[in-house]
């Protein structure tokens, strides 16, 4: 192998970019107008531009990167996860053109990726499997002998994508509906299935590797049971919430089932496991998101054995050989709001620092960078270490305090305190755990040291601005005790600030609670206060009217209220808002119609999820302002209803 081509982008990129110069192998990247700064651009040996506008146009068209391989005589391709990592056409065009696959053969990727088919070869092996079954006009009546709840998948997904829990019969239609439009959008493909629910199991997988002399090996278990909307946001290795007895049947039921497929090169065997019992879910026939953890624990180079037997390598490793030391935990940094039911969130990056760091940090994050609606929200991994599961947590608690970035909404304060919740803690949590306790993570609680600190942020800021008159600071006046006073909006709530300066020492009243605060230090964005003789170090920004704001893991977003303008927008029930950065999908109503409550109005979609929004109540459309397909930020009126 002397020269690879990476079919993706980010950190994921970067990664294998720095492998391959270990191992003496050129790369070529590939990258779209929206990534040309990024890091894995410029370390690859040679970096290549995708002319277009959408994924399909860059990161999907199979043509032209097979076109950019051959013209720069690549011998391989590495599709990493996501995008094609899982496309067998993309695969096995890979080998009609006499390149290698970073990956197993088409014919498997294919079998393994339609979960009916795959759930057949596994049930013929005796491994237990959830009640299912493909989903088409003759089976309907079916889903009531499984009884609720039921799950509705893609046939074809992954990553928790069109993935929709049904609690009665009345919501199926609607949701069988949203469930094929996501899948087609993620995956080219809308057949899905439908399943038993299992609310109370845990989610655990098993990593392995196969060469093409008949060896198999497995790197041990993770745990993935923390999830939102089925996307995982932490996953630990080892597993250690499930008995040896049911671990060692993971292990032999996930050989077992590479054996069966002849398997080549590494993959992932995933189940559910509720109390003694277990069931096979789903295999994914690539490199995981989460594959740093079992990095972690059994130091061993995923990437670079898949490489190796992807070369035609033996596996030089016995089983034996394969030993786990420590524990390692990772969390998903995304661009999302878990206070607006985890929707994306976009923007641009005004400030990012990862400190230092005990923790392994995996981004291609960069200030400046827009995060846009065309990609996956997650942004970065966080990889923690310990001698065992106590010490990983707090490391990586550590290092969430440490990972600033300001300019949009991010999920960093909800991860911190799920590590820091009992039942976590504990390892007594299920793959319904956040579901359940969302509302104890999502805290609305309102810390005035906050507001103090972005009624410092914005006088260090007013003191650079051009002087009215030589000498004369911005904002100074010549009745020095009468307060000065600022509106701040945290959300939808408004909080007037009066207060007094005077040798780096504030007075600031808010809502009838008073603050003294001694500036510190501050150098640059990192703001040290005195408040209340209690320390506390922000870093802060000061951007379009909004105080950016970090203190550890906590992170606001503060307004700045004009005194002199009612910048106040009615918002009826009747108006409809966007409520991110998106695409226009499809129009369900026009100007004139009438409408009942529930009907649908708009769908949109960003970084690949669809939301369909339903009249609140029976109306008229009064007037519509957007088209199919447009790009609108967040807060952008849509639709409006008589």
């Amino acid at each position: 192998m002397k020269r690879l081509l990476i079919a993706n982008r980010g950190e994921i990129a970067d990664k294998i970019i720095k492998i391959c110069k270990e191992l003496a192998i050129e790369t070529v990247s590939i990258f779209s107008d929206d990534d040309k700064y990024l890091p894995y651009v410029k370390n690859a040996d040679y970096s290549v531009f995708l002319e277009g506008s959408s994924n399909l146009e860059t990161y999907l068209n199979q043509e032209k990167i097979i076109s950019i391989a051959l013209k720069y005589n690549c011998d391989s391709i590495h599709p990493a996860y996501g995008f094609l990592s899982e496309n067998y056409e993309f695969a096995k065009k890979c080998k009609e053109n006499n390149l290698i696959f970073i990956g197993p053969n088409w014919e498997i990727i294919k079998l393994m990726a339609d979960k009916n088919s795959a759930k057949e070869v596994v049930s013929n092996l005796n491994i237990p499997i959830i009640e299912g079954f493909k989903l088409d006009k003759n089976n309907l009546e079916k889903t009531k002998k499984l009884g609720f709840p039921l799950l509705i998948k893609s046939s074809f997904g992954g990553g928790g994508k069109g993935i929709k829990i049904v609690e009665n019969e009345k919501e199926f239609e609607n949701l069988v509906i949203n469930a094929k439009n996501e899948a087609l959008n993620n995956f080219g493909n809308d057949e899905i299935i439908i399943e038993k629910y299992l609310p109370n199991a845990k989610h655990i997988e098993v990593q392995i590797l196969g060469d093409n002399y008949g060896n198999y090996r497995h790197f041990f278990d993770r745990d993935c049971s923390i999830q939102r909307r089925f996307q995982k946001i932490i996953e630990e290795a080892p597993a250690n919430s499930i008995s040896p007895i049911i671990r060692e049947k993971l292990f032999e039921a996930s050989i077992k089932i590479a054996k069966s497929l002849k398997y080549t090169n590494l993959g992932t065997i995933e189940f559910l496991v509720e109390g003694d019992n277990f069931y096979f879910i789903e295999m994914n026939t690539r490199l995981q998101v989460e594959h740093a953890v079992t990095e972690q624990i059994t130091n061993i180079d995923l990437i670079k054995i898949q490489l190796e037997t992807a070369y035609n390598k033996e596996i030089s490793l016995k089983q034996e050989d394969i030993k786990v030391t420590g524990h390692s935990i990772q969390c998903r940094v995304y661009a999302e709001n878990p206070e607006n039911s985890f929707l994306p969130t976009s923007g641009k990056i005004i400030y990012f620092n990862k400190n230092d760091s005990s923790a392994k940090i995996e981004t291609n994050l960069q200030v400046n960078q827009i995060i846009n609606i065309h990609y996956d929200p997650m942004i970065a991994k966080i990889i923690s270490y310990g001698n065992d599961r106590n010490e990983a947590i707090f490391k990586l608690k550590k290092a969430l305090e440490n990972f600033v970035l300001l300019g949009f909404e991010t999920n960093i304060s909800f991860l911190y305190k799920i590590l820091s919740e009992n039942i976590f803690l504990e390892n007594k949590h299920n793959i319904t755990y956040l579901d359940e306790k969302s509302s104890y993570f999502i805290s609305n609680n309102l810390e005035l040291e906050f507001i103090c600190a972005s009624v410092v942020k914005y006088f260090l800021e007013r003191k650079k601005e051009k002087k009215v008159f030589k000498n004369i600071t911005s904002g100074w006046r010549n009745l020095f005790f009468r307060p000065q006073f600022e509106l701040f909006k945290i959300k939808n709530k408004d909080f007037l600030v009066n207060y007094t300066y005077k040798n780096n020492i504030f007075e600031i009243e808010i809502d009838k609670n008073n603050f003294k605060v001694e500036l510190i230090d501050f150098i640059e964005e990192k703001i040290t206060l005195l408040i209340n003789n209690e320390i506390f170090i922000f870093y802060s920004v000061l951007s379009d009217n909004k105080v950016f704001l970090q203190h550890k893991a906590n992170i606001k977003i503060i307004n700045l209220v004009s005194r002199f303008l009612d910048e106040k927008e009615e918002k009826s029930q009747n108006k409809y808002f966007s409520q991110m950065h998106c695409e226009i999908k499809k129009i369900h109503v026009e100007v004139g119609s009438d409408v009942l409550e529930d009907d649908k109005l708009i769908t949109i979609s960003s970084m690949k999820m669809e939301i369909t929004f339903y009249a609140n109540s029976s109306g008229k459309i009064k007037e519509i302002f957007v088209s199919e397909k447009d790009f609108i930020k967040d807060n952008f009126l849509m639709i409006e209803m008589n």
